[in-house]
């Protein structure tokens, strides 16, 4: 069976572009819509392992599935409110499987209550969303999503996973990583056996959003303790398209060690290098305010952010 699933997988990403796809982003090589009018794209990265991209919305979401012998494990959501993930999870694997978000931004839950099962760090600030009837809210201060954008849907967590646990799928076992900093339940997935580590937002090759200078330099450390120097790092945000091509997230063990050392900065205190000052914001963000640390031509962090709702991604030490 686990052949069968490979093989099925391989075929569906040798297809060539369908019909539908004509006027849309262009895609990279070995990328394909998963069907006809999917807001997915499956690239399958090496046997029994996968990502879903999200092509044409604005943050361009990259999700991953992870397929061991027993079971598969998604990793975040997908933005989508609109398609169904789980069928293009389907698509790619006969196993059972779960959807463990690295964090609970709205762009990483758009399809978490269409998964029967639902794994969370077990953390103070995952915890605290469950209400009497089992199930766990997440408010507009944690998702960060305004109305119009996203309308979160409760769901039931079924299993709460320990900071530092390795998690079996059968032939494939994963450590889930506690990495604050970005949000105070951000975590990242290590797979020993491919020697690959999934950041979510933790870190990708793009401007980063801080929330907590002193949990990301924190979190940089453990990371950058658990991996090596060959480990491909897999993000949840590509960076500017390559002649109109949006590639997949992949950040380098040197990016890392720039990002930490940005970080480092932010927490002392230094002065940014730059700073976003900007009362009428356009697009996606509408952010209104924010200091720049430089770590890498590819990657910034970005610190004490103010958005144009006046709403802030800034948590407290301990929260």
């Amino acid at each position: 069976m686990r052949f069968a699933f490979v093989a099925a997988a391989s075929i569906l990403l040798a297809l060539p572009a369908l019909a539908a796809d004509r006027g849309r982003a262009p895609l990279p090589p070995g990328t394909s819509y998963v069907r006809e009018g999917s807001e997915f794209a499956v690239t399958q990265i090496r046997p029994a392992l996968f990502a879903l991209s999200e092509p044409d919305y604005y943050q361009h979401n990259v999700s991953y599935v992870i397929v061991g012998e027993d079971r598969a494990l998604v990793i975040d959501a997908g933005a989508s409110t609109t398609e169904d993930m789980t069928r293009a999870v389907r698509r790619l694997t006969d196993k059972p499987f779960a959807v463990i978000p690295t964090h609970l931004h709205y762009d990483h839950l758009g399809s978490i209550h269409h998964f029967q099962e639902v794994w969370l760090i077990d953390v103070p600030a995952t915890r605290q969303l469950v209400r009497k009837d089992g199930y766990t809210y997440v408010p507009p201060e944690r998702h960060i999503a305004t109305a119009a954008e996203f309308s979160a849907t409760p769901f039931k967590v079924s299993r709460y996973i320990k900071p530092g646990d390795t998690v079996d799928l059968g032939d494939r076992p994963v450590q889930i990583l506690f990495a604050p900093g970005h949000t105070r339940d951000e975590i990242a997935i290590y797979s020993p056996l491919d020697n690959i580590l999934f950041t979510g937002d933790f870190i990708y090759p793009a401007s980063l959003f801080s929330g907590n200078a002193q949990d990301y330099l924190a979190a940089a450390d453990k990371v950058l303790a658990t991996i090596n120097r060959d480990t491909k790092i897999y993000g949840a945000h590509p960076g500017r398209p390559k002649d109109g091509v949006t590639e997949l997230p992949l950040v380098t063990y040197d990016e890392l060690v720039s990002a930490r050392a940005a970080f480092a900065r932010m927490a002392k205190g230094a002065p940014p290098d730059e700073t976003i000052s900007n009362p009428a914001p356009t697009g996606g963000f509408k952010m209104t305010a924010a200091k720049v640390y430089r770590a890498s031509p590819r990657i910034r962090v970005l610190g004490d952010i103010v958005f144009a709702d006046r709403s802030a991604l800034s948590y407290p030490d301990g929260k």
